[in-house]
Order: C-alpha cells, then structure tokens, then sequence
C-alpha cells in the first residue's frame, strides 16, 4: 500500500458552479458548471497563485500563470442543480485533504539555471 503523504485532516467547502446554455446541450453545460463549481472550490480552499512573463524586445511573447495548492481534492457531493432559460447552476460540497510538508531531503538539482540560446 502507497503512502500518499496526505494527512485525515478534512476541509470542506461549499461552492456554486454556473455555465451558459446557448451553444451546449443540457448535459455538456451541467459538466461545464460542475468544473465551474470544483474550480472555484479550490480557490476557496487556499491556492497559491504565481505569474512568470517572457518578452523580447518590450514584445510579450508568452504569460504563464501557475495555481499550486497544499490540498487534495478527495470527495464531492452535489447540494443542488438548477436550470434556467440561460443557465445550469450546480451547487456541491468539496472535501479537501491536507498534504504534509513535501520537501526533498535529497533534491536531485540544487538549482535551476536558464540560459538564452
């Protein structure tokens, strides 16, 4: 059996998920405001954001945004679903495990360099 490194330390979070009806059949906009909904779930519960920007010559050639979290997603439940003319709204319950400290005790690279070719 593998250890995951995840402690029984639970969080829940209550969430509410919503997507458009024009152009998706029922079934796909009922998918798109569940993700919506565990997306936001996850912002809830704590996630660090970070930003990198590459340019040359003043030119942005690229805009990386990276979204780390201390939590596993392990568990949903869905509150509620509702339909408008417009909208699928879907409501859930998420449960967030906690992870441990990961750190390295032999990292392979002590650190990363980046050359310009």
């Amino acid at each position: 059996m593998a250890n995951s490194g995840f402690a029984a330390n639970i969080a829940t979070v209550d969430a509410t998920g919503r997507a458009a009806l024009s152009g998706h059949s029922e079934q796909k906009a009922r998918r798109f405001a569940l993700e919506d909904a565990l997306y936001l779930a996850a912002l809830k519960n704590g996630v660090r954001i970070s930003g990198t920007l590459v340019s040359h010559n003043g030119v942005l050639l690229r805009d990386i945004i990276t979204q780390n979290s201390d939590a596993k997603l392990v568990d949903f439940k869905i509150l509620k679903e509702n339909k408008t003319t417009t909208h699928y709204q879907v409501s859930i319950r998420a449960f967030f495990a906690e992870s441990g400290a990961q750190t390295c005790a032999n990292p392979r690279f002590e650190k990363a360099l980046v050359l310009r070719p």
